[in-house]
């Protein structure tokens, strides 16, 4: 059987960059499975706890938009990671920290849901009224993505708990991503709904990855 690590990378390097909504999904549904057994003891079904806390941060921006935090901060919580905001020279970007596979495999989600997430985002156009319907899709995006990841690890008896060794980290390196940010919104249920059901695309065919890439080995 194939470990759990090297599907991870293939799965990586095999991705679309720049791919549907369901495909960025499925592939992060994907990642959550393979990171969260990689670390399970199987003896108990808990998390190994490891001593190596590790760091993986993403490409640097001048300027993150809260979507972007929340959307970490979501994924961080559902990969027993946490996650960071960092500032340097004027631009930030996100640290996902975690032990073993976990901090990659979020990490890995975070920027596949990104793109795709930008890519329905921009299809509402420009201007002030589009710019609150667009975040009233957002966060049902956001709250679709979750409810996704949640439901994947309660039905497949996934653990997610951080390691104490992660927390004990992030204490000494705020701030962290944040998921309370205020936003201009249109309060639009239908562009709400519509992002929500985005958000859950994947959950129609849990097992499925992006086209032509590998399969998971049970």
């Amino acid at each position: 059987m194939e470990h759990s690590t090297e599907k991870l990378r293939k799965l990586m390097a095999l991705a679309k960059r720049n791919p549907s909504t369901a495909e960025a999904e499925a592939a992060a549904l994907a990642a959550q499975r393979l990171a969260l057994r990689a670390g399970l003891r199987p003896e108990s079904g808990q998390l190994e706890e490891q001593e190596t806390v590790r760091e993986i941060t993403t490409r640097a921006s001048d300027r993150l938009p809260w979507w972007s935090r929340r959307l970490a901060v979501i994924i961080a919580g559902n990969f027993a990671c946490e996650a960071l905001l960092r500032k340097a020279d004027g631009r930030q970007s996100i640290a996902f920290i975690g032990v073993g596979d976990t901090p990659d495999a979020a990490c890995f989600s975070y920027v596949e849901l990104t793109h795709a997430h930008g890519a329905a985002r921009r299809s509402f156009g420009r201007g002030k009224a589009a710019t609150a319907a667009q975040n009233d899709f957002t966060q049902g995006f956001l709250s679709g993505v979750e409810s996704l990841l949640q439901d994947q690890a309660a039905s497949e008896a996934l653990v997610v708990q951080t390691p104490a060794s992660v927390r004990d980290y992030v204490n000494g390196h705020r701030p962290v991503a944040s998921r309370t940010i205020r936003i201009h919104s249109a309060f639009d249920d239908k562009a709400w709904s519509k992002g929500f059901t985005e958000g859950q695309r994947a959950g129609r065919k849990p097992g499925r990855l992006p086209a032509k890439t590998m399969k998971e080995e049970e």
